[in-house]
């Protein structure tokens, strides 16, 4: 299965962002059209930097490459959140079955 470095282009919150609001949405930005199926929270996970897994749907828009994460709890105020998105035959997916060679991890803090 062929790979490339990264699949994401951009994330919102940026990486580091610090007072963000509690009713974030974590939005990730793809540089290829993505199959959704792969796109879950086995293969994106969204925690607490203190280990407890942030429940959560996502919603991926195949036009815009663009994946929103929707916590269905509220997040804590002054929290370190991060989004990691593994790499290889644990993560997502391109369309033409590629996937990113290393993983990607974004934080940010309410």
């Amino acid at each position: 299965m062929a790979s490339i470095y990264h699949l994401i282009k951009s994330v919102l919150p940026e990486q580091n962002s610090l007072s963000v609001s509690t009713t974030i949405k974590p939005t990730l930005f793809f540089v290829a059209s993505m199959q959704e199926d792969t796109l879950t929270a086995q293969t994106i996970l969204f925690y607490k930097v203190n280990g407890s897994v942030v429940p959560a749907t996502y919603r991926y828009d195949f036009m815009n490459q663009v994946l929103e994460i929707q916590p269905t709890v509220a997040l804590d105020a002054n929290t370190q959140y991060q989004v990691r998105i593994l790499s290889g035959e644990q993560g997502p997916r391109t369309i033409l079955g590629e996937t990113s060679s290393r993983e990607y991890i974004f934080s940010f803090t309410t």
